[in-house]
């Protein structure tokens, strides 16, 4: 089941919380892909697609990606304020991507760049 993966964008300020929505759709169709029986969603971001270090990582099965709607193919990333803030700013981008586990396999839904911008604002203590 070929899915939708062309190059994306994520760019997010340091330190920035609000959530990140996404739905899952088939190429060949532009159909949405049910979410039903998936037992893994993670989202990875490394310096480089050839960096060992992980830099953000978010998992289903750590409560960090919630399944908003599975006939709707719908999932919602959260990110807590301290990994947010730890991320150092780089406009070029970080490399990501998007993996889903569904019964027959694991897909490759989504990849790109993760740009983090330096933000002004910082939470007072």
């Amino acid at each position: 089941m070929p899915i939708v993966k062309e190059p994306k964008r994520i760019t997010r300020y340091r330190g920035d919380t609000t959530p990140l929505n996404r739905t899952v759709k088939v190429i060949a169709t532009g159909a949405v892909q049910s979410l039903a029986g998936v037992t893994e969603i993670a989202l990875t971001v490394r310096e480089t697609t050839e960096d060992t270090t992980i830099m953000l990582d978010r998992r289903y099965t750590d409560g960090e990606i919630t399944i908003t709607s599975e006939s709707g193919g719908t999932f919602q990333v959260t990110w807590n304020l301290d990994t947010m803030e730890a991320l150092t700013p780089n406009e070029r981008g970080y490399e990501y991507d998007i993996e889903i586990t569904f019964a027959d396999g694991v897909e490759t839904v989504e990849r790109g760049k993760f740009i983090v911008r330096a933000d002004v604002t910082r939470p007072s203590a």
